[in-house]
């Protein structure tokens, strides 16, 4: 079923545990197919697990995986950091006016 081939990668670098989740595959294999692609990986498993690759390598290794991979939408990521800023200032007990909650890009 191509649906549950469907993966939805951030648009951002990802250590290779991250997309070893993502993909729900061995972090082994995920190191073996990302080197097949050119990438050098360090050869100690601590610092491969922990080595970032840019997302367009992530996407080709989901691909050479036999995924479908699809990016996040770009704005998605901005609105919950908005949030987030918002929520951290109320437990700081930082109050703002309702222009500064606008310009932060929040809709409300």
């Amino acid at each position: 079923d191509a649906a549950s081939n469907t993966i939805v990668l951030p648009h951002r670098s990802l250590r290779l545990s991250e997309l070893s989740s993502i993909l729900r595959v061995r972090t082994s294999k995920l190191i073996e197919t990302v080197s097949s692609l050119g990438e050098r990986v360090p050869q100690d498993d601590a610092d491969a697990v922990e080595y970032k690759i840019d997302i367009d390598v992530a996407e080709l290794a989901a691909l050479e995986l036999g995924f479908d991979p699809v990016r996040a939408k770009r704005g998605a990521g901005h609105k919950w950091k908005s949030l987030e800023d918002a929520e951290r200032r109320m437990r700081r007990g930082v109050s703002g006016s309702a222009e500064s909650e606008d310009a932060s890009g929040c809709e409300w």
